[in-house]
């Protein structure tokens, strides 16, 4: 009897010094499980190539390990007190309206075709109303939020990888918008609002 309360114990003991490490694989995961579960199933209206499927894979894998690693092995203990600290805080509010704007983002993109159709149109509405790639911004909020929420190397590389993927990708897509569509928002910015 006083041996399962000893393990009942240390394992409450362990969630408490974990707290914040747990948290913060909360984040990830959710970030993760609507990536792999949800949005594959969102309708599409192009296919897309195994290649970039599988470079997506290897490069998670890696961010994963390395987050893992940081916050379960090689970084301080998050316990119950890092979970009111302002980083995390600030960085899991950042983290969520991040997703918030990248997940919206996505589906009025998924919507701009029907089924069968061909023809690109112009995105509006929601954060398209600031800038081109409302979704890479979105991205990138959530991955700063990461970074500021976790307080590691670890999550500073998610964002530093992340930023060299998608704000060149931002720059080519608001290229192509005003290329194509001469009713594209001259007030439209390519990723920051009001900025650039």
């Amino acid at each position: 009897m006083a041996e399962a309360r000893f393990h009942e114990l240390l394992t409450w003991a362990m969630l408490v010094v974990a707290a914040g490490a747990l948290a913060l694989l909360g984040l990830w995961m959710f970030h993760y499980a609507y990536r792999t579960l949800v949005y594959p199933f969102i309708p599409r209206t192009s296919a897309m190539s195994l290649s970039v499927v599988a470079m997506g894979f290897a490069l998670n894998c890696g961010f994963s390990y390395l987050n893992g690693r940081w916050l379960f092995a090689l970084g301080p203990d998050r316990g119950t007190e890092w979970l009111l600290d302002p980083r995390f805080l600030g960085g899991a509010a950042l983290f969520l309206g991040g997703w918030t704007l990248a997940v919206s983002s996505d589906l009025i993109l998924r919507r701009l075709r029907r089924p069968g159709e061909r023809e690109y149109r112009l995105p509006r509405g929601g954060g398209f109303r600031l800038v081109t790639a409302p979704n890479y911004l979105g991205e990138l909020t959530m991955w700063t939020g990461w970074a500021l929420a976790g307080w590691s190397l670890a999550g500073a590389t998610i964002l530093a990888v992340s930023a060299a993927n998608l704000v060149p990708r931002a720059a080519r897509n608001h290229r192509w918008y005003r290329e194509r569509f001469a009713d594209c928002p001259a007030e439209r910015r390519r990723l920051l609002p009001w900025i650039w």
